[in-house]
């Protein structure tokens, strides 16, 4: 029965140890930082017009972009380039996938709301220190069920 604690004990700390360590950002997609040069060209001849070359936007044609980033998960950028929002016109026949997946990189790197940014700062900050804790949390119980398993293996000659 020790065994067995141990055992799970240290398979616990295992998962721990690989749930700290993955990025929840990736769930939703990242923006590369090695598209924006790509994407500032498509940003320039496609949606410059309307949203300014500054991204602050222009009366009558295309709203503010700074912030974008805050405002909603890539996903729902990519989308809305893609199939169009409100007075904004699709753009998925328009320009290729890549196109567009650069065109939202640019944006979403590029015009960004200082104190917001901030603001996500401290948070990463404290959701890595979350995901360090865990991890040492994970590598402890492995260190103690392996500890235990040798233990029990001593103590039984097993």
């Amino acid at each position: 029965m020790k065994r067995i604690f141990a055992m799970t004990l240290a398979l616990s700390g295992l998962l721990l140890v690989v749930v700290a360590g993955s990025a929840p950002a990736s769930a939703q997609g990242a923006d590369d930082p090695a598209q924006v040069a790509q994407g500032q060209v498509v940003f320039e001849l496609s949606c410059a017009g309307c949203h300014g070359d500054d991204g602050a936007g222009v009366t009558g044609a295309g709203r503010p972009l700074t912030g974008i980033a805050n405002q909603g998960d890539r996903a729902v950028h990519i989308d809305s380039i893609t199939t169009g929002k409100g007075g904004m016109p699709a753009f998925g026949e328009r320009l290729s996938s890549d196109e567009i997946e650069q065109a939202a990189s640019y944006v979403r790197l590029t015009f960004v709301d200082e104190a917001a940014a901030a603001t996500a700062d401290e948070e990463l900050a404290r959701t890595g220190a979350g995901s360090a804790g865990l991890a040492v949390v994970g590598v402890t119980m492995v260190t103690g069920g392996m500890y235990l398993v040798t233990w029990n293996r001593r103590r039984t000659g097993m």
